[in-house]
């Protein structure tokens, strides 16, 4: 039987305006941000692109884009992009595949996952890895105490409305870093609460 996942599709259509609202002009840049680095490669596994902000900033790569929300998938469908894109409807953990990629690119995506299940996130994600590929991971962490007060806010809204299964922020660096991966680049955003960190496999 398949898994039921967090189901962004009922605010599909406000979350671009909510996250604007939230996070401010700046919001859109940092989205893009990571296109510089994901350009340098050629087959993108995206898990969890939402709206699919990044794509507008992309290269010609070929991509697969993992996301559980088809209105998500429809608006991600709108955008502007050089690149080839697959698009795949599922449940990242009930999607087969046996092709590998050289990047991973996770945006927003591991933080919607509770310790056990981030865990074989992680081991599926590291599955799809070729031996060069780099990880990239944008996503929250613990930031100053309004900011930790916001977080549990949006956890709450989104446990309402989405179905989300995690009931608080994990430390997703540490916790990659327990399942083999080290860092190689790091960015933060909005004090520290964002980071943009780029992992490759220890060997």
């Amino acid at each position: 039987m398949d898994r039921k996942g967090s189901d962004f599709n009922l605010v599909a259509p406000i979350y671009d305006r909510l996250a604007s609202i939230v996070f401010g002009k700046r919001w859109k840049c940092v989205q893009r941000f990571p296109a510089a680095d994901l350009n340098n490669r050629q087959n993108i596994m995206i898990l969890g692109g939402g709206s699919g902000a990044i794509l507008e900033s992309l290269d010609a790569a070929d991509v697969i884009y993992v996301e559980l929300s088809g209105q998500m998938i429809v608006k991600a469908q709108e955008r502007n992009t050089k690149s080839t894109i697959n698009w795949i409807n599922k449940d990242f953990l009930n999607w087969q595949t046996e092709q590998q990629f050289d990047a991973v690119y996770c945006p927003f995506f591991l933080d919607v996952f509770p310790e056990d299940e981030l865990s074989l996130v992680i081991k599926r994600i590291k599955s799809c890895m070729t031996s060069d590929a780099r990880l990239h991971v944008l996503d929250f962490q613990r930031g100053n105490w309004f900011q930790r007060v916001l977080t549990e806010l949006m956890v709450l809204f989104f446990r309402i409305f989405s179905g989300l299964k995690a009931k608080r922020l994990l430390n997703i660096h540490s916790i990659l870093e327990q399942n083999g991966f080290t860092i190689e680049k790091e960015e933060l955003y909005y004090g520290r609460w964002i980071f943009y960190r780029v992992f490759k496999l220890s060997h």
